[in-house]
């Protein structure tokens, strides 16, 4: 199961690094993450199997190392991404800040997918893209 998801990891990314350069601000590329992830990820088969397979306790310390290894890299990617965000002047944020918005983000993305599996494609889109407005944004009121 653990190279299974190994596998899907890495065609992730090689997919990704295919259709990223068709976004050209960090705005797009973030919502762009929203649309790929629902349209790819949302009748994948191993979806639900990865959920339940990331949050069973039974699984070996090895396997759990393993397991965060794979996390650890969505955290990185996030990093990277939301640094292009800063050094595009979208926020300024310091060194701390972008890795605990990393963080976060995986978070927001990982409970979407848990929260969506029930929604039909479109209900889970317009919910991931409304999550990436808040993300960016806020619930605050504007001035």
């Amino acid at each position: 199961m653990l190279f299974l998801l190994q596998e899907w990891e890495r065609e992730w990314e090689e997919q990704w690094s295919e259709i990223e350069p068709l976004y050209s601000t960090f705005t797009d590329k973030m919502y762009g993450i929203a649309d790929y992830l629902v349209q790819n990820g949302f009748n994948h088969p191993l979806t639900k199997v990865a959920n339940e397979f990331y949050s069973n306790k039974w699984v070996k310390d090895d396997i759990q190392e393993q397991i965060s290894q794979i996390m650890l890299a969505r955290v990185k990617f996030n990093e990277i991404l939301l640094q292009e965000g800063v050094n595009q002047g979208k926020f300024d944020l310091g060194p701390d800040e972008v890795n605990i918005l990393a963080i976060i983000f995986e978070g927001l993305l990982t409970g979407l997918g848990e929260m969506t599996q029930n929604a039909n494609l479109d209900q889970a889109l317009k919910i991931y893209k409304k999550s990436i407005d808040i993300f960016l944004y806020g619930i605050a009121k504007r001035s």
